[in-house]
């Protein structure tokens, strides 16, 4: 008895630790927040409009029922880009501290020297100079 409840919590312990930084399906995305406590929050993707990083946090900008919710977390923007940044899944890295949610974007401008943005709700993004025309690209088709 004693051993068959050691391995149940072994393998509790197990998948928790095996449990990546993040998950992702068609129309959720689970983030653990923090390593130690294992804060999972889950989010669906719709409901997400950018990411937003300052060197050591991450700010994610959701839709919540009619209002914009601002969550900041302890993760850099490379663990989001390496999981999420992929036009099938709906994300983009438009500039070094910016992720978009594709599907959120009302209007683009720029050239080759600068752009931008607009998501709903009127937030104003920056693109950088090198992916204005590739955003535009990948919105067209």
């Amino acid at each position: 008895m004693f051993f068959i409840s050691f391995i149940s919590l072994f393998l509790d312990f197990y998948s928790f630790y095996q449990f990546k930084e993040l998950q992702a399906n068609s129309n959720k995305v689970i983030i653990k927040c923090n390593k130690k406590s294992g804060d999972l929050i889950t989010l669906y993707k719709s409901a997400i409009l950018f990411f937003e990083s300052n060197k050591t946090d991450l700010k994610i900008f959701f839709k919540e029922n009619e209002t914009i919710r601002e969550l900041q977390i302890k993760k850099k923007l490379k663990t989001i880009e390496a999981n999420f940044c992929n036009p099938e899944f709906g994300f983009y890295k438009c500039h070094k501290s910016f992720i978009i949610n594709l599907s959120k974007i009302t209007e683009i401008q720029g050239n080759s020297r600068a752009g931008k943005v607009t998501l709903e709700n009127n937030f104003s993004i920056p693109v950088s100079r090198n992916k204005v025309s590739d955003l535009k690209n990948i919105l067209s088709s």
